[in-house]
């Protein structure tokens, strides 16, 4: 059984469970971008993905490594 922080450490390293459309790195940076600028339904429609989705990324529940990637370049 995982406990978070294995989880966590797995998401940094890159290695997701499989999704059948994974969000690239330029898509994650543009709903972070955003989410203070526009709705949870425009960046959806803009980027042709779920609002789930968005809202997973938004609240940092996956993608955490692209997340990471992001914040550490935004918040150097």
């Amino acid at each position: 059984m995982c406990n978070t922080t294995d989880v966590i450490h797995l998401h940094y390293q890159g290695q997701r469970g499989a999704v059948k459309n994974p969000l690239t790195q330029e898509q994650v940076n543009y709903i972070l971008d955003n989410v203070n600028k526009k709705t949870v339904t425009q960046i959806s429609k803009e980027l042709k993905i779920s609002v789930d989705r968005v809202r997973s990324v938004r609240d940092g529940k996956s993608y955490l490594d692209m997340i990471w990637v992001y914040n550490k370049t935004h918040n150097s």
